[in-house]
Parts: C-alpha cells; sequence; structure tokens
C-alpha cells in the first residue's frame, strides 16, 4: 500500500501540472490561426476593392470568444502599395504579415 502512494502521488501532481499547461498552449495555438485567418480574409477585402480606396486603418473584429484589434498602414503610391497587418488578441499576442497589392486596372 505505502509503495503504492509513494508512486501513485508523483503521477497525480504530474498530471496536475500538465492539464493546465497542456489547455492554455492549445488554446494559444488556435488564437495564433484564428490571426491568421482574419489577417487572409482581411487581404482578400483588399484585392477586391479598387486600388485606389485601399487605406490606413484599424477596426476590431470578433471571432468566437476571441476579440482582435486588426489595424493596416498602407504606403506607397499609384498602382502599387504596400500593406502591413497588424493583428492583436492580447498585448503580449500578435500575428504580422506585409504583402503588396497591384491595381491592374488604369488610373
Amino acid at each position: 500500500m505505502l509503495v503504492s502512494l509513494t508512486v501513485l502521488i508523483p503521477i497525480m501532481l504530474v498530471l496536475i501540472g500538465v492539464f493546465p499547461f497542456a489547455y492554455g498552449m492549445d488554446h494559444k495555438a488556435a488564437d495564433f490561426l484564428e490571426a491568421q485567418e482574419v489577417a487572409r480574409d482581411e487581404l482578400e477585402l483588399l484585392r477586391a476593392m479598387p486600388i485606389k480606396d485601399v487605406a490606413s486603418e484599424s477596426h476590431k473584429v470578433t471571432r468566437g470568444r476571441l476579440q482582435l484589434q486588426v489595424s493596416r498602414v498602407v504606403s506607397g503610391e499609384g498602382r502599387l502599395k504596400r500593406v502591413d497587418l497588424d493583428i492583436r488578441w492580447r498585448s503580449n499576442d500578435r500575428f504580422q504579415l506585409t504583402s503588396y497589392l497591384y491595381g491592374w486596372a488604369p488610373k
């Protein structure tokens, strides 16, 4: 009985410590994936716009339980513009993406 308790208690302590850590890591990965999807959606919306209407802005997006702050900085003139996306969902968690948009239609 004593041997089984000395083996069982450390195993229980390890399991108690591992499950909350694994749960938090799972949510962090899911949040990062959600931020990537928001970035993809944002770029697709920008690609559908006329190039002259693409401008810098900041707005919030809610996906399920997650609220994301989306900031985009657009630089460049004419038919080629650089778009820097910064997506934050907590103060220290963010996803950044830089892309270039080219307007095919004449000015």
